[in-house]
């Protein structure tokens, strides 16, 4: 079971940095509604944001790129939510 957890774990990881490489300068501010909703769902149903995250995604039924766009989006989204992207900090090369 703990197996098949991290499996996930690092697929839905490979998911953000997907969507984080596609969207690029604009990946926080595209993200922000897909985690609002999120929230909201949460919110709403008294369910964590990962029961949250899912429904959203099982709702998205459409088929086409759009939608499996949006089901990334909203994947990427939880993950950034849990665990945010580091702040690549500038260190001057002349301090190194």
């Amino acid at each position: 079971m703990i197996q098949k957890a991290v499996y996930v774990a690092a697929k839905m990881y490979q998911v953000r940095d997907a969507v984080r490489a596609l969207l690029g300068d604009r990946y926080h501010e595209q993200l922000q509604p897909s985690m609002e909703v999120i929230r909201t769902i949460a919110r709403q149903d008294q369910c964590s944001e990962l029961q949250a995250m899912h429904k959203v995604v099982a709702e998205l039924t459409a088929d086409g790129p759009e939608t499996v766009h949006l089901r990334l989006r909203v994947i990427a989204a939880y993950v950034e939510m849990i665990e945010p992207t580091p702040v690549e900090v500038f260190v001057p090369v002349d301090v190194l």
